[in-house]
């Protein structure tokens, strides 16, 4: 990665570090919460050399009331506090534990694309080379219902947040450059428009009331 300038972001994509011969140079870029991890190559946008990307960034907030509501969400970050600022940050990251834990249990094993922290070694298949989820050992039930269970504690985060965005792309001028004599075919330049003003904040308020019997 080159040179950071506030919301602006210049990449240098050189064909040298290209892993396979026959692939295109570029970058794959991702936006996403920093509470999540996400898969580039599955949610990201492949950025070529000599492109400037112009990305309009909107976020929505919503904020869920726990049990007894019907929402009954889970306070991530109360819960990571209390457990010494370990743990998942949001329900997607719970569910990815979960099935990191499966395989860790019974493979004594990681899945490649388990987003999760890994403790344990990759799995020599990934996860469409599992015909089904099963323990080599005598405890197959146990860690079903323990996957099960496990899923099921991970509710809906009480405070979250949803991106959307726009990509805007155009090639690199001259005058982008600085006036440069050469615009350097590797260079790959991203924009990012981001109004902290314009969030959207659903809110859900509360109608139970405190009474003393």
């Amino acid at each position: 990665m080159g040179a950071v300038d506030d919301d602006k972001l210049v990449f240098d994509a050189e064909e040298k570090e290209v892993f396979y011969p026959h692939s295109k140079p570029g970058i794959l870029f991702a936006i996403h919460s920093p509470f999540e991890a996400v898969d580039p190559f599955k949610e990201g946008i492949f950025m070529k050399p000599g492109h400037l990307y112009r990305i309009k960034l909107e976020m929505m907030r919503e904020e869920l009331l726990p049990h007894p509501y019907k929402t009954d969400c889970l306070n991530y970050t109360e819960k990571w506090l209390k457990a010494g600022r370990t743990g998942p940050r949001s329900q997607e990251m719970c569910r990815q534990k979960c099935l990191r834990d499966l395989f860790e249990n019974c493979y004594n094993c990681t899945l490649i694309e388990i987003l999760y922290p890994k403790k344990t070694r990759i799995c020599n298949k990934t996860l469409d080379e599992y015909d089904e989820i099963s323990c080599p050992e005598a405890n197959l039930f146990e860690n079903l219902v323990s996957m099960k269970s496990c899923y099921e504690n991970c509710k809906d985060d009480c405070s979250r947040a949803k991106f959307s965005y726009r990509v805007q792309e155009s090639c690199i001028t001259q005058k982008m450059m600085f006036n440069s004599t050469r615009i350097p075919s590797h260079i790959i330049k991203v924009k990012v428009y981001f109004d902290d003003t314009e969030i959207l904040t659903m809110r859900y308020k509360p109608q139970y009331q405190h009474q003393d019997l």
